[in-house]
């Protein structure tokens, strides 16, 4: 793989990048952190243990730190100068002894300091300069409190500074050189580790990402080419990982929503084929008409004023018909409602869908029996047009002088009139657009009326079907779930 391939594939724009870099992040910083841990565990280790060494030095060293004569302390430095020598009278045994054993070892400084501030004698391979106590991160870092100086040569000394008698001071150090470079060793192959698992994370997360968005990228190829063609019948691969499956979710809600949209486009085509083929009839009646009033007007012989009235009322009646035509595919041309849904009083739709309908009713009556009922989430509007709908197809449907039964008990609502009823065979399509009775052929209406009602009773979650009614005629029933009373049941209204 070239380096333009490979940094085509690892562009930073694209998501498996991106969660690969994350990744490798992740990774090193949990290195570095873990690193450091390290790093400070081993300098404090190695900083309590050369203390420790300095304690034992100064175990032995013990007897000198409890003189208490200027002359005996001399004369123990006379000592230490000559080590073959045997030591002064008074001086505690064993302390050369012990001195030599450390020098011969190399590691540690046994100094004693003047009053006046000169070191009498030094036993290790350097002096003690520079006495004072370290910035409180390195005390924190070695694990100690006790002060550093310096060498002869530059090296870092660990000081153990004990007061004596008549302002004599005993110093014991010890090099940490060699501890400090155990420990910058240590901070480089933590460094070289924590790049090493870097790398190694950010390849492996570039291959989990892969393998991982590898249905994410199948789902965007199909959306582009949805978007390119139109065509929504293109099927969706939906990966076998279970519910909780993020991507697989994604699959599915995108295979849904492409199905919807397949679907609510098949509608509309539907919807234009069925009013293209309904506008037809009354535009073809409209321009007969219409030429046969410009012949005469042409031909210079007017029609007969019985027959040129009868005309112009037909000309009438179907520009009437062409608007409610226009209005109700407005309607049903909306899938979706785009007013403000909420808290709605059923009772209350009934009450005014009756209201509207009482006009047109004529010499039929309307007896109304409703119910305080609140629907939880509902559209006012919709509904009450919806309602109206029924009640116009009941008037419309039922002789003079019948009733017309509306009954709402809880969130059911019932039309029921004396009309010549709907077949049975024919109940299910009466929902269908521009569906119309062979008996209601010559009367008003364009039969998208018990159509709208369908689409509104569905937006609500209920359900909507023609039953014959008890005297005769057809009952329409309206269920519309999701509510609850605002007074006692029994408490009924009629109107």
């Amino acid at each position: 793989m070239t380096l333009r391939r490979l940094g085509r594939r690892l562009h930073p724009g694209t998501l498996r990048t991106r969660l690969a870099l994350l990744t490798a992040l992740a990774a090193f910083g949990c290195l570095i952190v873990a690193g450091l841990v390290v790093f400070v565990a081993a300098s404090r280790l190695l900083g309590q243990q050369s203390e420790r060494q300095l304690r034992q030095v100064a175990a032995v060293t013990a007897p000198v730190a409890a003189l208490s004569n200027s002359v005996v302390l001399e004369s123990v430095c006379a000592s230490l100068a000559a080590p073959s020598a045997p030591p002064p009278s008074g001086t505690p045994g064993g302390i050369t002894l012990g001195a030599e054993a450390l020098a011969s070892q190399n590691e540690v400084v046994v100094e004693l300091v003047r009053p006046g501030g000169g070191t009498c004698h030094a036993i290790g391979g350097t002096g003690v300069h520079d006495v004072r106590l370290p910035a409180w991160g390195w005390r924190r870092m070695l694990g100690t409190d006790l002060p550093q100086g310096r060498g002869d040569h530059g090296e870092r000394l660990l000081v153990l500074d004990q007061p004596l008698a008549a302002g004599w001071r005993l110093r014991i150090a010890r090099d940490l050189s060699q501890d400090i470079g155990v420990v910058s060793a240590l901070r480089r192959e933590m460094l070289l580790l924590s790049l090493i698992g870097g790398l190694t994370a950010l390849g492996a997360g570039w291959l989990v990402a892969r393998r991982s968005l590898r249905p994410v990228e199948a789902l965007a190829r199909t959306a582009e080419h949805i978007a390119r063609t139109q065509d929504l019948s293109v099927p969706v691969d939906v990966p076998d990982r279970g519910d909780r499956d993020e991507v697989t979710r994604l699959a599915r809600s995108f295979d849904r929503m492409t199905s919807a949209l397949a679907t609510s486009r098949e509608r509309q085509a539907q919807l234009v084929a069925d009013a293209g083929h309904e506008l037809r009839t009354p535009l073809t009646s409209l321009r007969t008409n219409v030429e046969l009033l410009l012949r005469a007007e042409r031909s210079g012989r007017s029609l007969p004023t019985g027959q040129r009235e009868s005309l112009f009322e037909d000309v009438r009646s179907q520009l009437e018909e062409l608007t409610h035509l226009a209005a109700e595919l407005t309607t049903l041309a909306q899938d979706e409602p785009v007013r403000t849904r909420g808290p709605v009083r059923l009772d209350e739709v009934v009450t005014a869908a009756v209201l509207r309908v009482r006009p047109r009713a004529g010499a039929r009556v309307l007896d109304v029996a409703v119910q305080p009922w609140q629907l939880d989430d509902a559209d006012a509007t919709g509904l009450e047009r919806a309602l109206v709908n029924v009640l116009d197809n009941a008037v419309k449907f039922s002789p003079p002088h019948s009733t017309v039964r509306v009954r709402q008990q809880g969130g059911e609502v019932t039309v029921d009139d004396e009309g010549p009823g709907v077949p049975g065979e024919h109940r299910a399509a009466a929902f269908a657009r521009f569906w119309r009775a062979d008996g209601a052929r010559s009367l008003p209406g364009s039969g998208l009326g018990l159509s709208i009602v369908a689409e509104t009773v569905r937006r609500h979650g209920g359900d909507v079907r023609l039953d014959p009614a008890e005297g005769g005629g057809t009952r329409v029933r309206l269920d519309l779930p999701g509510g609850g009373p605002l007074t006692p049941p029994g408490a009924v209204a009629s109107h």
